[in-house]
Formats: C-alpha cells, structure tokens, sequence
C-alpha cells in the first residue's frame, strides 16, 4: 500500500497493518524495515508502537468512520426539507447563484436555510450517505407536450416505418452540432440510478451548422 493512500483505507485494512506492523515488531523489525514492507509512513509507525504499548489489544479495535445519514447534524425535519430540495428544486430557483446541485450549492442551500456551514469534504459525505451521486442530468424543455411525444412514439412513427418497409426505403434521423444560450455541461446531484432532470424553458437562441 502507498503510503499517501493510508489514510483512505478501509478499517478492515489498517487493522490488518497494525496487527502486521506489530507481528514484525516483536520479531525485533526496525521502523524503517516496518515501513519500506507495508508501505506505512515512520512517523506513523512510531504512533502504533505507543498506542500498542498503552492500549494493548484494544489498539486494534477501530471506531466505525463516517456518518449516518447527517443524523447527527439535522433533525429529521431538515434532512426530509433538504433533500426536497434536492430532488425537487434547483439552485436558481432558490435564489442561489448556482445552475446545478453540486457540493458548493448544496452548501449554500444548507446556509441559507438554517444558517449551519459544512466544509465541502463533509457536504460530501452526506451526499454519498444519503444515496446520491453527481450525474449528468438530461434537458426537459418546459413546453414540450408529453402526450404529444407519446402519440407520435407509439402510432405516428411506426406508420412511417411500415411505409418505409413497403416502399424499400431507409429511415434516417437527422442531428446538427451547435451551441445554445441554454448549454451546461456540469453535473448535479441524484438518487444514485435515476438521472437528475432539468426543467427548462424551450425559448433559446443558438447556432447551429
């Protein structure tokens, strides 16, 4: 293991480093020798011999890491308000200067609406907690008829095809590159497997070749 990606390590496996770490040492291993086999930092090390040494086996018991849903933080109250919002909302329309529901603007969501700051490390956490994920969303314009792309799905394009069957003639769907007024390509935050959905207006500019 690197010894900069220790300190990401899962419990299971810095238990197993200490009880290696400490097996080498009673066999009368060297700091150094200890470090260059496990990949462990000396410094760190150094640690573990003073913690064995007053704690003895409890040395090797690890608190569980992270945290539970927010619970700690916010009442149930808030939780449910907050990620309403999450699912319901976007920034814009809570006034805050932000298009997409990344940590930055789940954080100031936070601030706004109960006047607590989490650091963006711990904003993340309770997004990965709470089963969400950044995810590119998909663009709904606001005036496009659902009915409407239902009828043409399901009994407009099929007449086209079986047309196009008779006829021995091949169908094809035409698409342009271009930029528009509307374009984001960032991420927003989502129930993990169901992608974030924009409300948009249909009335932009743009160019299109």
């Amino acid at each position: 293991m690197k010894k900069e990606t220790l300190r990401t390590a899962s419990n299971e496996t810095i238990v197993k480093l200490r009880r290696l770490a400490i097996d080498q040492f009673r066999k009368g291993a060297k700091i150094k020798e200890v470090s260059d086999n496990l990949g462990v930092g000396q410094s760190t090390l150094k640690l573990w011999k003073k913690l064995y040494k007053s704690k003895g086996s409890k040395f090797f018991e690890l608190k569980k890491r992270g945290m539970k849903g927010g619970s700690k933080d916010f009442t149930l109250v808030q939780l449910r308000q907050i990620k309403n919002c999450l699912r319901d909302k976007l920034p814009d329309q809570l006034k805050l200067p932000f298009v997409l529901w990344d940590r930055k603007a789940v954080q100031a969501m936070i601030i706004k609406k109960f006047g607590v700051k989490k650091s963006l490390p711990q904003i993340g956490r309770y997004l990965k907690s709470w089963g969400l994920s950044p995810q590119k969303p998909i663009y709904k314009a606001y005036e496009q008829n659902p009915e409407a792309v239902e009828q043409w799905l399901k009994k407009d394009f099929p007449k086209i095809k079986r047309k196009a069957k008779r006829e021995k003639a091949e169908i094809f769907f035409g698409d342009e590159a271009g930029i528009r007024s509307d374009h984001h390509s960032g991420k927003s935050y989502s129930k993990k497997g169901k992608t974030p959905v924009v409300k948009k207006t249909g009335q932009r500019f743009g160019l299109n070749t």
